[in-house]
């Protein structure tokens, strides 16, 4: 028959090692990797082309979307051929906007606004999120 020691249960398990040490230290390097900046900006639809340094964020259009719709080009130096964009997009008053986009490469990405309602999007506002 075998003695347990009841007061003293530490010595039946593992004690720590440099194993755990560095897998800790793996985890807290991957944190400042993955962290995520958010940035806003504000966009003019009619200038074509917005730069973002940030993988994601807020745009704010400082002009109505038109019935119909609009389209810009979206870059980031976060932005590669095998990106996933996530977008989300609402106005004020409610319009029927929807947005898509078509890989222009690395760098890039064609974002195409649809507004599908009668009436013109107004404050607009777009988040975005690049996921690699």
């Amino acid at each position: 028959m075998a003695f347990i020691d009841i007061f003293n249960f530490k010595k039946y398990f593992a004690k720590p090692s440099d194993s755990q040490v560095a897998r800790y230290g793996h985890v807290n390097a991957l944190y400042t990797n993955l962290k995520i900046t958010v940035g806003s900006y504000d966009f003019d639809i009619t200038e074509g082309d917005l730069t973002v340094t940030t993988k994601a964020g807020v745009i704010t259009f400082l002009s109505d979307i038109a019935m119909g719709g609009a389209s810009f080009n979206l870059a980031s130096t976060e932005i590669l051929p095998s990106s996933v964009i996530l977008l989300t997009i609402g106005s004020s008053n409610d319009a029927a906007l929807v947005a898509t986009t078509r890989s222009a490469g690395t760098g890039d990405v064609h974002i195409v606004l649809h507004n599908d309602d009668s009436i013109d999007a107004e404050d607009v506002v777009l988040n975005y999120l690049i996921i690699n």
